[in-house]
């Protein structure tokens, strides 16, 4: 069986072709987190704007200013409650 496939390749470029302000993705996948230099700048020189990749959605969150609640960090495990 083939462990390679476009998939990654192929969202990146809707990406690209669809989104035209800045992103947050949400993704535990080492293929977008491995690249993250060279995708940050292409996206910013394809749209402009700014492309962060976080592993939580909690990071995520925080980084737009909105709180994550108790249960997401819970959830998440950076929060022992």
């Amino acid at each position: 069986m083939r462990k390679d496939t476009v998939g990654d390749e192929l969202i990146w470029e809707m990406i690209l072709d669809r989104v035209h302000d800045d992103l947050i993705l949400v993704s535990r996948d080492t293929t977008y987190r491995n690249h993250v230099t060279f995708l940050t700048r292409e996206y910013r020189e394809g749209t402009g704007c700014r492309l962060g990749i976080e592993g939580n959605i909690s990071v995520a969150l925080q980084q737009m200013g909105v709180e994550p609640s108790g249960a997401l960090l819970r959830i998440e495990g950076r929060c022992r409650r």
